[in-house]
């Protein structure tokens, strides 16, 4: 507080005007300060001396220092006001002192009645203090401070804001034009000056963006003015080739420019003033280095891009008014010089290239303008540049020919202008040249179209042959001579020139043949020239040329080509007719007797060709046998050689049959030649061969005919042997041992039958022995997996639904004082209830809650809490209570509790007094008390 303010506040307190103030001022004003400076008066350290007012002055040696020793820690003697007065923030008093103790510079203390000099704190960086300071002072801005007060103005470009303790240098980014101001960045286009307390503009050509400390060049292809923030890209047509421009140069006629260099037009190229790229130059004009299109003259041409006019080629011509291209001389016309405006045309007898005109060679010729020589047609002769001369009867000229040639032998040219000769037809001939006509073959000869020759022996022709005939069978030829037929007995094949006898083994009937019969079968000739052939005799066979008798077991009838062999089931003996077997006996092809049956084999008819096994399940034992006997049932015939077998045990036949049958899966057969098998009964198995049923073993069972015992299934049993069928395992019980009775659930387990284990009960649920199904826990209950009963909730837990697996804790600022509670109970005031609360718990005096609350509130300084379950009531002015405390204490005298209430009563300061109790304020002392 400033001695202006302090002067206000006692002149209120002591109802002094200000101006009434000032003509006492400087006394009090004196007493004041000395009294404030040191520490307030406490009326209650009175010395038990009775010591003057001022003792410093009249009181006898050592009274101040008697005085003092009444004095306590945190208060030292007042000399002016006689008393012990409390010390004051920015001092401390360790007691029995006449004088408070300051805090060294850079520190401080806000405390009253501090009594060590460890409660004088140091001053946090950035702010300082003098000697005798109850708070820090923060550093100014554009000053650097020591914590005990030495201020140095900082310089330029330097600078320091509030609570900075050191002077900082201006960033390279930024200015700094006053020592108590943060860093300025500059504008775009500036940046900050050599000394940094102001800005500059960027030179013409250069650049910078906000906060750059450096102007940048402009990059080629862009420039820039004084200040600019960004550099401006080259205008169209023009350029700058190099950084840091301040403008850009325009682009010179026959150049293109980019933003960043100017190029020259290449040659055939053109381009105006401030041109971005060059243009070729047109069809028909010229363009050199650069300069503007010059149109190209008579005979001359330019193609598009041309940097010159050029002379029209051999073969090409170039009107004046198409100059663009130097056009190809037309059909007929040629130019064999350069620079033509038209071309010459060709004169007849000759060819033009594009280039020259060249005579027609012997055998073509050709018209006027003609762009080549034609061939010379067929039939014509061309010689030279003469037109063509048709060719005479006998003659022909193929095409391009310059001369006509005579018919060649074997070819005739029968019209004027025949442009190939024609060979002569088959049948005809030509033996000279120039022929117009070919002359007919004569009868016996044959033609080569050149020349006519007679036919050779065997053969002969017709008038016009080109080739002479073979002589046909039957016939016999001489030459020229026509053919003649032959006679009975002798026969010619084609091209003969005579007729040829008839050989041994065959016969010539007949007039004209060209081949001899061969006798048929069943007769012979051993003659020759004969016309027919002997039939063959009984007994015998024969070949075309002889007759034999026949060989033992075998035969033959009349005309026979061989001997046949005795069929099966007969006999022959000396080729005599077959004889037919009896019943009993049997005889293969080619037998000359017949032969009785073997034993195991039967011949059941006359003429049995071969031997009959016995079928399957018959048997013979005899010689001869025409009939099998039939195996009996209960026996088996492996072999129709042996005698029957009768049949084992677990085994059985029918009659006929060739082996004892095993009898199948699930039958029987106990007895020795056995029919038939029996049916396994419920029970009992009967494997393969099985001489007797097996009872089924516990766990197993059978419902009759089985191979094998089944297993029962899971969740049944069968606990005694030749079970039909299995029990289902009942509810409450489980069957892991299908061949033993059911066990039944333990306690906590259940099933609902039909099962090999029982299931542990789930969480919510209770089963007690032998539980069928698990049971649901209810309100007030829950129960962890696998429980007989079911758990009440114990305090300071709920349950509140059916079906819980564990208990619920109650909430904090909640509890549960019973056990099988469905729902927690809200903690009533003036207690706190903790989380999982059996029981409330009351606050501790001075100390309060509303209800619901996890725990107590400490009653605030500056109320009071008579009950626990109440809101904290604040105390009546002039009163105060401590944190915690129950009830609210009237302010002492020589104390003020100024409103709102306090926690703790306040010394009245010095030259102020409080003589009754439950004072808000101090008042002063009457001048000189």
């Amino acid at each position: 507080m400033s001695s202006m303010s302090y002067q206000r506040s006692l002149s209120i307190s002591l109802g002094i005007s200000i101006d009434a103030w000032a003509s006492v001022k400087w006394m009090f004003l004196i007493l004041f300060l000395l009294s404030f400076s040191t520490g307030s008066v406490s009326a209650a350290s009175n010395c038990t001396m009775d010591c003057p007012v001022d003792c410093d002055v009249d009181c006898p040696v050592d009274c101040t220092a008697d005085c003092a020793t009444n004095c306590s820690a945190g208060f030292f003697f007042d000399n002016v006001a006689s008393a012990c007065a409390q010390c004051n923030p920015g001092y401390y008093c360790e007691g029995g002192s006449v004088s408070a103790v300051a805090c060294s510079s850079g520190t401080k203390n806000p405390n009253n009645g501090s009594s060590s000099s460890s409660d004088c704190t140091a001053c946090a960086s950035g702010s300082y203090s003098t000697a005798g300071s109850g708070s820090c002072t923060v550093c100014p801005s554009g000053y650097s401070c020591t914590v005990d007060g030495k201020l140095t103005a900082c310089v330029a470009p330097q600078y320091s804001l509030d609570g900075e303790s050191s002077c900082s240098s201006c960033p390279a980014i930024s200015y700094c034009p006053n020592a108590n101001e943060a860093p300025k960045s500059c504008s775009s286009g500036s940046v900050p000056n050599s000394n940094q307390t102001g800005c500059e503009n960027c030179l013409e050509g250069t650049y910078s963006s906000s906060g750059d400390d450096t102007c940048s060049d402009c990059l080629a292809g862009y420039y820039s003015l004084e200040g600019a923030a960004s550099c401006t890209a080259c205008p169209t047509g023009s350029y700058s080739s190099m950084d840091g421009q301040s403008s850009c140069t325009p682009c010179q006629e026959g150049y293109f420019c980019s933003s960043t260099n100017q190029t020259a037009c290449d040659p055939g190229e053109y381009s105006g003033a401030n041109s971005t790229y060059c243009v070729k130059c047109p069809e028909g004009f010229g363009c050199a280095g650069g300069a503007a299109p010059e149109r190209c003259l008579a005979g001359t041409y330019a193609t598009l891009g041309s940097s010159t006019c050029e002379s029209c080629g051999l073969g090409h011509y170039c009107p004046v008014d198409e100059s663009g291209e130097q056009l190809p001389c037309p059909t007929g016309k040629f130019a064999n010089e350069t620079g033509l405006q038209e071309c010459y045309p060709c004169r007849a007898g000759h060819s033009c290239s594009l280039t020259e005109e060249t005579a027609c060679g012997a055998g073509s010729y050709s018209n006027a303008e003609s762009t080549g020589c034609l061939s010379c047609p067929g039939g014509h002769a061309c010689a030279g540049t003469s037109p063509p001369q048709q060719c005479l009867a006998g003659e022909y000229a193929r095409n391009g020919s310059d001369a006509c040639e005579p018919c060649e032998v074997g070819f005739y040219c029968e019209t004027p202008g025949t442009v190939e000769p024609v060979q002569c037809p088959e049948g005809f001939f030509s033996n000279s040249t120039g022929a117009d006509t070919c002359t007919q073959c004569s009868p016996g000869y044959y033609c080569t179209r050149t020349t006519e020759v007679p036919c050779d022996a065997g053969f002969y022709s017709y008038a016009g042959a080109t080739s002479c005939l073979l002589c046909d069978g039957g016939y016999n030829c001489t030459g020229t001579d026509a053919p003649q037929k032959c006679p009975a007995g002798t026969y010619a094949r084609n091209g003969s020139s005579a007729c040829t006898p008839c050989e041994v083994g065959f016969y010539c009937p007949i007039d004209g043949l060209s081949e001899p019969t061969v006798c048929p079968e069943g007769h012979y000739q051993d003659s020759e020239n004969q016309r027919a052939c002997v039939p063959c005799s009984a007994g015998y066979y024969c070949t075309s040329t002889a007759e034999t008798a026949c060989n033992p077991g075998t035969y033959s009838l009349d005309e026979a080509t061989s001997c046949d062999p005795c069929p099966a089931g007969y006999s022959c003996s000396g080729g005599a007719p077959p004889v037919e077997c009896l019943a009993g006996t049997y005889a293969t092809v080619g037998s000359d007797s017949c032969q009785p049956c073997e034993i195991g084999y039967f011949c059941p008819f006359n003429g049995t060709s071969q031997m009959i096994n016995c079928s399957a399940g018959t048997y013979a034992n005899e010689t001869g046998s025409s009939a099998c006997q039939d195996c009996e049932a209960g026996y088996r015939c492996p072999s129709p050689h042996l005698t029957p077998v009768i049949c084992s045990r677990g085994h059985y036949s029918e009659a006929a049959w060739t082996e004892c049958r095993a009898c199948v899966d699930g039958e029987y057969a106990d007895g020795l030649g056995s029919t038939q098998c029996q049916t396994c009964p419920p029970g009992y198995k009967c494997s393969t061969t099985s001489a007797s049923p097996q009872a089924c073993p516990p766990g197993k069972y059978s419902t009759g005919a089985a191979k094998y015992c089944t297993d029962c299934p899971e969740g049944s049993y069968a606990s005694g042997y030749n079970s039909s069928s299995c029990e289902l395992c009942p509810a409450g019980s489980a069957c892991l041992d299908p061949s033993t009775d059911p066990s039944q659930c333990n306690y906590g387990e259940y099933s609902l039958g039909n099962t090999t284990a029982c299931t542990l009960c789930p969480a919510g649920f209770h089963c007690s022995d032998s539980s069928a199904a698990p049971i649901q826990c209810l309100k007030g209950y829950y129960a962890p997996e696998g429980q007989a009963n079911c758990f009440g909730c114990s305090k300071g837990f709920y349950c509140p639904e059916n079906g819980l697996s564990a208990q619920i804790s109650c909430e904090e600022g909640t509890f549960a004082n019973d056990t099988r509670a469905t729902e927690c109970t809200v903690c009533p005031a003036g207690s706190e209830c903790l989380s999982r609360s059996s029981t409330p718990v009351p606050c501790d005096p001075g100390f309060y809650s509303l209800g619901g609350n996890s725990s107590c509130t400490e009653c605030p300084g500056g109320h009071k809490c008579p009950t626990t379950d109440q809101q904290p009531i604040a105390c009546n002015s002039g009163e105060f209570a401590a944190a915690g405390d129950q009830s609210c204490t009237p302010c002492p005298r020589g104390q003020f509790c100024p409103d709102p209430p306090p926690a703790a009563p306040t010394n009245c300061p010095s030259g102020w007094y409080a003589e009754t109790q439950g004072r808000t304020n101090c008042t002063q002392c009457p001048q000189g008390e």
